[in-house]
């Protein structure tokens, strides 16, 4: 039997998830005729001001009703940190 070379696979990881759920987050916000800070009110679930990562997976679930089981922690991450673009929760 001849040796062969088997190559690893192709892992593509893309910004995909993240950009579709800015776009139903856009979405959900023009269809509720919500106001930035509304929206902003509606994700902050604990009340305290900021937005944290606990809070955007509950607005994700309970808001636009994202599949709990679809939100892994590592697009969970990316998400957040596209969203807190200047770093201030």
């Amino acid at each position: 039997m001849k040796d062969r070379k088997i190559d690893p696979p192709k892992i593509v990881d893309s910004f995909d998830w993240e950009q579709g759920i800015v776009q139903k987050i856009k979405e959900w916000i023009k269809k509720a005729q919500l106001t930035v800070e509304d929206a902003f009110k509606c994700f902050d679930k604990d009340f305290d001001g900021f937005v944290s990562k606990v809070d955007l997976k509950h607005a994700l679930v309970s808001l636009l009703e994202i599949d709990e089981e679809e939100i892994i922690g590592t697009k969970l991450d990316r998400l957040y940190r596209l969203m807190d673009f200047f770093k201030q929760g």
